[in-house]
């Protein structure tokens, strides 16, 4: 055997002798959608205030691409999620599960993204739940996107650094919520009704005038990040093009 396909034939078996374990590198990485929430409990309704990124909406329902691959975003594809969160995001309150309805819809201001870069574009649902009663504590769970594979067996993970507060009182923040687990928030009524809010969001609008601010604030860094998927990925690539090129290199030899 000459040094040129001893060389080949040591190039195949490393590349084959590699695969095993990059591929428990890329099975494993999960791609991630992150975003954050905000719930405000009243004695009479529930708000929850919902920041999803383009990313996630695009995932969900691909949006049209022009010639150029620039997704071009349209209010009904917002819309259109606002339905889907109220079915995969819930919300129970003393045991109950509340139905809530997107009363408002904040589009990101970019209106053309790159595919592959819109996760830093922001669009802000405000969701109400009205209880039948004075809520005593309340569930938050979702299960976003996990119906959707990036790969087989590999879905989508959808998460929120999330805040919950009844009024105007301060609550608990920078809660994870993930598919994986629910958020509890026991609420305490013993002191004095606060004053009702004037309404500042007409019921028709799709842009609310009154984001609460935490909504507004950057996710914590140390909310799960896509490091491992993208180094499982660029290590997936960069064997397949290893593989590649030796198989060109020995039909070539042929």
């Amino acid at each position: 055997m000459t040094n040129d396909k001893l060389t080949m034939t040591n190039g195949f078996f490393a590349g084959f002798v590699a695969i095993p374990f990059i591929l428990p590198l890329i099975a494993s990485a999960h791609p991630l959608a992150q975003g954050r929430m905000d719930v405000v409990i009243y004695r009479d309704k529930i708000t929850l205030w919902a920041r999803v990124s383009v990313e996630q909406v695009v995932v969900q329902q691909s949006l049209p691409t022009n010639d150029d691959g620039v997704i071009v975003t349209q209010s009904d594809a917002y819309r259109v999620h606002g339905k889907y969160l109220l079915k995969h995001v819930y919300l129970s309150a003393d045991g109950k599960r509340l139905e809530g309805r997107v009363i408002a819809v904040q589009e990101p201001d970019n209106k053309t993204l790159v595919p592959g870069d819109p996760g830093k574009e922001y669009a802000i649902y405000e969701i109400e739940y009205i209880p039948s009663t004075v809520p005593a504590a309340i569930e938050l769970r979702e299960d976003v996107l996990l119906e959707v594979e990036f790969t087989p067996g590999n879905p989508w993970q959808s998460t929120y650094i999330t805040g919950i507060r009844q009024e105007q009182s301060l609550g608990q923040e920078n809660l994870l919520l993930t598919s994986s687990n629910t958020l509890k928030y026991t609420c305490n009524w013993s002191a004095a009704p606060a004053p009702t809010p004037a309404q500042t969001v007409p019921k028709t609008t799709e842009k609310p005038d009154a984001v609460p601010e935490t909504i507004k604030r950057p996710i914590p860094e140390t909310a799960p990040d896509r490091t491992h998927f993208i180094a499982g990925v660029a290590i997936g690539l960069c064997a397949i093009y290893l593989l590649a090129v030796l198989v060109r290199k020995f039909r070539h030899k042929e």
